[in-house]
Formats: C-alpha cells, sequence, structure tokens
C-alpha cells in the first residue's frame, strides 16, 4: 500500500498568520516539516480586481477560498520568494508552487529562477502550472487574457526542454524567434508529480 503524502497549503492564511509577515508562513513550514508532513503549497495571484468578491466575501476566513468570495485586499507574498525562505529553513519538506501561473512571465527568466530555486533546495520544488481565472488580473498586467493557454504551453515546453540541455527556442512579442542559452537548469526529477498521470515529475 503506498503511504498517503500530507501536503499543508501555506495560502490564505490570514486567520493563523498575520498577512504582513511572511517570516511567520516560514516557521509555520518548520513546523510541518517536524510534525512529519510530506510538503507545503503556495498558490499566487499579482493582484485582485472587483471580480474576486463578485459573490460577496467569505463570513468564516477558514472557508475554502474560490473564485468570486475573496477580498481583493487579500496578501499574496511572492511565491518564488517565499518557497525561497522555506528552502533554506528546511530539508525534507516538499515544496509546491501550486496554481503556478506560468503566463504572466517572460519564458526564460521563469526558468531560470525555478531552476535556482531547484537547485536552492536540491530537488525538492514542485510546479503546478495554470493560467488563472482572474481576467482583471490579466487586464492589469497588459497581458491577453484569451492567449493564456497557448503562453501556457509554451512556457511548458520550453522548461522541459531546459531539464536536459540548457538552450531553449522563444518567441519575444517584440522580436523574431530565437535560440537563447540560460543558466542554471533544473535538478533531475525526484519521482512523479501529484496530477502528472505517469508523465514524470514538473520540477521546472
Amino acid at each position: 500500500m503506498t503511504d498517503v503524502k500530507l501536503l499543508m497549503k501555506l495560502t490564505e492564511n490570514i486567520s493563523l498568520v498575520p498577512p504582513r509577515d511572511p517570516r511567520g508562513l516560514v516557521r509555520v513550514a518548520v513546523e510541518a516539516e517536524a510534525a512529519g508532513i510530506d510538503g507545503v503549497m503556495r498558490s499566487e495571484h499579482v493582484l485582485l480586481g472587483p471580480e474576486a468578491d463578485a459573490l460577496g466575501v467569505m463570513p468564516n476566513l477558514r472557508d475554502h477560498a474560490a473564485p468570486g468570495n475573496r477580498a481583493p485586499g487579500t496578501a499574496w507574498p511572492s511565491s518564488i520568494i517565499l518557497l525561497s525562505a522555506i528552502a533554506r529553513a528546511t530539508t525534507t519538506l516538499r515544496l509546491v508552487a501550486g496554481a503556478f501561473i506560468s503566463p504572466r512571465r517572460q519564458t526564460l527568466l521563469l526558468a531560470k529562477e525555478l531552476g535556482t530555486l531547484d537547485l536552492l533546495s536540491v530537488g525538492r520544488l514542485v510546479v503546478l502550472p495554470t493560467v488563472s481565472w482572474s481576467q482583471d488580473e490579466y487586464t492589469a498586467l497588459g497581458d491577453p487574457f484569451g492567449e493564456r493557454g497557448e503562453s501556457s504551453t509554451n512556457s511548458s515546453r520550453c522548461s522541459r526542454r531546459r531539464g536536459a540541455r540548457s538552450r531553449c527556442a522563444t518567441r519575444a512579442r517584440t522580436s523574431p524567434s530565437a535560440t537563447s542559452g540560460s543558466s542554471p537548469v533544473r535538478s533531475a526529477p525526484r519521482g512523479r508529480c501529484p496530477g502528472s498521470a505517469g508523465r514524470g515529475c514538473s520540477h521546472h
């Protein structure tokens, strides 16, 4: 029988940790590792607009946060920076960048940042990319909401290529296609990731 793995969600925890105390989240992660938790997960947003609370803010902060029931001013510390701090403070805890919105980022810069974090954590990083539901967020960042699926696919392809070598083809919006080199690359995968259906781990 496969051992049960426990994953702690470290997002929207304002009932436990003050929103301006990201170090408190690091302390929670350290305590989770000591208690035998297998990993911690961070989801993310750069910002939230009026659609975030269109259905009314949930009265109980411990309820599940879903599109339409959260305050636009909810604190969302940078996932990459926070997971880097957790990587430094822990040794075995798996670091899950969950609901990681890859289309919002330049592909090569994203691959370099995740590759660096994966090396810092010695292969403990798991990336679960998504395209997000918030059109307000894309509009505020100047990114086309309708093209987020294609952007996410291109980003994932580039990241997978960089797992085997440090060169990747990318097409910028303002320049022609070019083959570029970037380092560091990610560590070798440690195994299968949640939702990977046996295709290998998304340690980008």
